[in-house]
């Protein structure tokens, strides 16, 4: 599997989407509108990057990406964070318990921020990064 079909991505009930051991590159924008989406494994792909829409996913509790080609997360991951509070922004409260990233070139956060801390220290260091460049902020604005 190369790519996700569109169809999947009118299933809005889905909870669990499994496309772990394929070939993908990318996942499309248009998954934010899994909404109800509880389990998301991406693992052993080539995924390079996660669409900024993957934080409209609020229900997400475990996202499991290892062994993919991902660098950066986007900061809207942060809205599935329960521990997240952006500043005058009414958001729901994110879900996430479990964020497996290993064997990715993780750059932001870095890959050592998640081995040594956890998704707690990563995101503590995504939030460190949006307070000091409030211009990427830009697209936080359109996830919520």
């Amino acid at each position: 599997l190369q790519f996700l079909p569109v169809s999947i991505l009118v299933c809005e009930k889905m909870h669990t989407l499994i496309v772990a051991q394929n070939q993908l590159k990318h996942l499309p924008d248009s998954i934010g509108r899994l909404e109800n989406l509880q389990r998301l494994f991406i693992s052993n792909n080539q995924i390079e990057e996660l669409p900024a829409s993957i934080g409209k996913c609020h229900e997400l509790a475990k996202i499991r990406m290892n062994d993919n080609h991902i660098q950066r997360l986007p900061f809207e991951i942060l809205y599935l964070w329960p521990k997240y509070r952006p500043e005058g922004k009414p958001t729901k409260r994110g879900k996430l318990k479990e964020f497996l990233v290993a064997r990715n070139p993780l750059l932001s956060p870095p890959i050592t921020a998640f081995e040594m801390g956890g998704m707690d220290r990563a995101f503590n260091l995504l939030v460190e990064e949006i307070m000091k460049n409030p211009e990427l902020l830009e697209s936080k604005t359109r996830v919520q």
